[in-house]
């Protein structure tokens, strides 16, 4: 069987520090649409950031940097609150004798994350004549460069000068001492979650003047916690997948022939993320900002449900193996819930924070595909092909979005 590959779809987004997910460019389900080849199909593909990433807030905003997800500003007051009258963090806030004014302790942050490189190298196996199996291994690089703080206390009183002295300036000792938290740029790299499925797709030929085939596809996976995960000590620190959980995708696609030169569709995929228990960091007080936490429990997490929707138009050229793709692409990932393993902190505190809230992502794709052996009217007992591909971010919540261009090179037995 010919094979129309569709096209692979880059991005990388991530619920920095604390959301346990990584979104994982190579699950994009268009890059699951290859037709079933006669024996096996093998492909490498590669991407980069070409700038770096945009972030959006909890409440659909542009912001100018991954550390104002959830707060403007960090508030170094509010981090030491929500412990029993005895913890060294109570004890001291106590000895600065001083309270929150909108301003006092307050700091601005600032850094740049990108994402370096993403690389995947998958194979797709014919079982039977509708049936495949597909296996992906991704592997990234990404990091969080430019970090720079602004204290915006005032020294107008004692209070002011007291915390500007002890807290404010001191903060990098402070989050060692009391959190052993970081604040150092970083770079980070290595294996994702690896992807396998098994497919089931046919074509339905349509005896009409307009519509020709209609194609329709149904895929069950597993996503397999081969990633790091989360780093308790790095500032926004993520994994490249799931954070240690199971997923299990479920998804389906259509699409439509239509003429001679044109080609519709929409997938839709739902993954189930199995609960798991961590050690992750948690919010002690109700006005605490969520990126300064320095407490850790261990939590029973009940992952929220992803959801990708993808709608795109295909422009077909076939006596010469040229195509060209747009697509639209939404995403969700629903809200996460935490039960503590103990009575330490307040569980509805806890929950509250908005690093847990739903996180969403439109984007816009591009891509260009050429089939060698079409290109070249020859026949050959291998059908390379080659392609290029662009993916931009233009609106979310609750998260990171990196603008991507990249390459890949496909070969089918």
């Amino acid at each position: 069987m010919k094979r129309k590959t569709i096209f692979l779809l880059i991005t990388s987004f991530f619920n920095p520090f604390y959301g346990m997910y990584f979104y994982q460019p190579f699950n994009d389900a268009l890059l699951l649409s290859r037709e079933i080849p006669d024996k096996a199909d093998f492909s490498f593909l590669a991407a980069g950031g070409f700038t770096k990433a945009k972030q959006f807030n909890y409440d659909g905003h542009s912001v100018s940097s991954p550390f104002r997800l959830w707060y403007h500003t960090e508030n170094t007051l509010k981090m030491l609150e929500g412990l029993s009258a005895v913890a060294p963090e109570t004890q001291f806030l106590n000895s600065l004798n001083a309270d929150d004014d909108g301003v006092r302790g307050h700091m601005l942050l600032d850094g740049d994350f990108r994402l370096k490189a993403a690389v995947c190298m998958s194979a797709q196996l014919r079982l039977a004549e509708q049936f495949s199996f597909l296996l992906f291994i991704p592997w990234y690089q990404t990091e969080l460069v430019n970090i720079a703080m602004t204290d915006l206390t005032q020294s107008n009183n004692l209070g002011d000068r007291q915390v500007k002295d002890r807290l404010t300036k001191q903060i990098s000792s402070v989050l060692s001492e009391y959190g052993n938290l970081s604040l150092t740029e970083w770079i980070s790299q290595g294996v994702g979650d690896i992807g396998c499925y098994v497919k089931w797709e046919n074509d339905f030929v349509q005896y009409k003047p307009f519509l020709k085939n209609v194609f329709l596809q149904i895929r069950v996976g597993l996503q397999l916690p081969t990633a790091h995960t989360v780093s308790l000590h790095r500032l926004l620190s993520h994994s490249f997948g799931n954070n240690g959980a199971t997923g299990l995708p479920f998804g389906a696609q259509l699409k439509l022939r239509l003429g001679t030169y044109f080609l519709c569709g929409f997938d839709v995929e739902l993954t189930h993320l199995f609960n798991r228990t961590v050690t992750q960091r948690i919010k002690t007080a109700v006005e605490q900002s969520e990126l300064f936490l320095l407490k850790k429990s261990d939590v029973h997490i009940d992952f929220g449900m992803n959801q990708s929707v993808m709608l795109f138009g295909k422009f077909l050229y076939e006596q010469r193996g040229l195509d060209f793709t747009f697509a639209y692409q939404y995403f969700k990932h629903g809200d996460d819930q935490i039960t503590l393993n103990n009575s330490l902190y307040n569980q509805s505190i806890a929950n509250n924070a908005r690093y847990l809230q739903e996180k969403t992502a439109h984007h816009l794709l591009l891509d260009g595909r050429c089939s060698i052996e079409k290109l070249c009217n020859r026949q050959w007992s291998v059908q390379p092909t080659v392609n290029c591909f662009f993916k931009l971010p233009f609106n979310g919540s609750n998260i990171v979005l990196t603008p991507m261009v990249g390459a890949g090179f496909q070969i089918m037995f």
